[in-house]
């Protein structure tokens, strides 16, 4: 059992393909204008706060399928997030801690360890979610009827972010000559006085990977 996992996440990992991002669907037309300093103020990433998630995670490819539950602490001042993954039994695959600029695996199963890049991969995936890119208060803005976007160019490339009429990051979008990658924000809700999403979608689309996130546990440290 253990096994086929492992050869499932190697192969998740290493298939290429060029699958089309999901749609973000928002039909609520805003009442009043907004703007980037509003919203990356109120964005829970921008803050210096320390978060204890318990997730379930789902990578996706052509129909295979991998489940997984993680244990993260996400510190936020520090830029720094340290995940534990396991599966449902409780076999730990991997121990990873990222920052913005590296990541460190401290424990994972033989059969992953072998898989040149599995680990690189999963932590950029983790970094863009969490910790990098982030919107600024200094991106271009563009208001429409249902979302404020923000943008910014890159060297060979550009990166958006868009905000629904409440402020909340919905989507997270970067097309580049080296990266072409989106990120969906769903099902908000309030913890403590930050929204905070249950469900983050990831596409990765040069190789074809799908990740999702349901933030099961959500606790906000004092």
């Amino acid at each position: 059992m253990i096994l086929r996992i492992v050869l499932s996440l190697v192969f998740l990992f290493n298939a290429a393909c060029a699958p089309v991002p999901q749609p973000l669907d928002l039909n609520e037309i805003c009442l009043q204008e907004l703007s980037a300093a509003e919203v990356t103020e109120l964005h829970w990433l921008n803050r210096a706060d320390t978060w204890r998630l318990r997730q379930s995670a789902l990578l996706e490819l052509r129909g295979r399928k991998v489940a997984l539950e993680g244990f993260m602490v996400l510190d936020l001042g520090a830029q720094r997030l340290h995940m534990v993954a396991m599966n449902e039994m409780g076999v730990v695959f991997f121990e990873l801690i990222v920052t913005p600029e590296s990541q460190e695996l401290r424990r994972v199963l033989p059969q992953l360890q072998q898989q040149p890049g599995l680990a690189e991969g999963i932590a950029a995936s983790l970094r863009r979610i969490y910790l990098d890119p982030q919107p600024r208060r200094t991106d271009q803005a563009q208001m429409s009827k249902t979302s404020l976007r923000l943008w910014r160019s890159l060297t060979d490339g550009d990166l958006s972010f868009t905000f629904d009429c409440d402020g909340r990051l919905r989507k997270t979008r970067q097309r580049s000559g080296t990266q072409n990658w989106q990120i969906i924000y769903e099902n908000y809700h309030l913890v403590a006085d930050r929204a905070v999403p249950e469900k983050i979608l990831m596409n990765e689309l040069q190789h074809a990977v799908t990740l999702t996130l349901w933030q099961r546990e959500i606790t906000l440290e004092p």
